[in-house]
């Protein structure tokens, strides 16, 4: 259960400290519910709660991802009764669409690998996608060690920006760091939160203690 706690803990809205329904990403990188983060804005405050920094209503963006991540997360998981399961049986067609979206998924992952430490933002939301809707890809992807990557990939931007690293900072406005992050976040989350029921691949992610210090350290990042 504390594992499940964990990754409910990740979806919760900052300001209203309750799971987010309708998740809004600010330029800081940081995630709130829409509907709290409005009320903080028309109270009169004019900076993100969390960093401090300026903010305005117009520069919310809307987080479909993490949203789909939560509607997963709270929907209902009924089973298949074992009657059931030769109804449900793929037709031929079937078959050729899931094999299309398994090659589309492994090229997915594919990219992601060959990106090495720094993979581009579009991959990076690519893959979160593919995790999201495909048990096989996400399987592919914590067995590869994604996750412990990605984690790895916001801790060394949180050590270039605290120790002000000036290779970082020349090539890298604030504004990109943040969308770094998001993305790396994303991925996580799909990973982390889609895959917490399975049996077989939660141990592998609740082995490494990065995933329960994600926001915490993305927090650091963008403070």
């Amino acid at each position: 259960m504390e594992d499940l706690s964990a990754m409910r803990h990740h979806l919760m809205c900052p300001i209203s400290l309750q799971p987010m329904q309708d998740p809004v990403t600010a330029p800081t990188g940081i995630t709130y519910d829409r509907r709290a983060i409005e009320r903080w804005l028309a109270a009169g405050h004019a900076t993100c709660p969390v960093t401090g920094q300026p903010l305005a209503l117009a520069d919310l963006t809307p987080n479909h991802t993490l949203r789909r991540l939560i509607q997963s997360w709270c929907a209902p998981r009924p089973s298949t009764p074992p009657e059931a399961a030769g109804a449900n049986k793929p037709a031929d067609g079937d078959d050729a669409v899931e094999h299309s979206q398994s090659q589309t998924d492994d090229d997915v992952v594919k990219k992601l690998l060959r990106a090495a430490t720094s993979p581009p933002i579009d991959v990076l939301r690519e893959a979160a996608a593919a995790a999201f809707e495909s048990d096989a890809a996400r399987r592919r992807m914590v067995d590869a060690g994604v996750l412990q990557r990605v984690l790895r990939g916001v801790a060394a931007i949180a050590s270039e920006v605290k120790a002000d690293d000036p290779r970082h900072h020349e090539n890298e406005s604030s504004s990109a760091i943040a969308r770094a992050i998001e993305a790396r976040l994303d991925l996580a989350r799909a990973l982390a939160v889609s895959s917490c029921d399975d049996d077989e691949l939660r141990p592998q992610l609740v082995a490494d203690s990065l995933v329960h210090g994600l926001l915490d350290a993305a927090t650091d990042v963008l403070a």
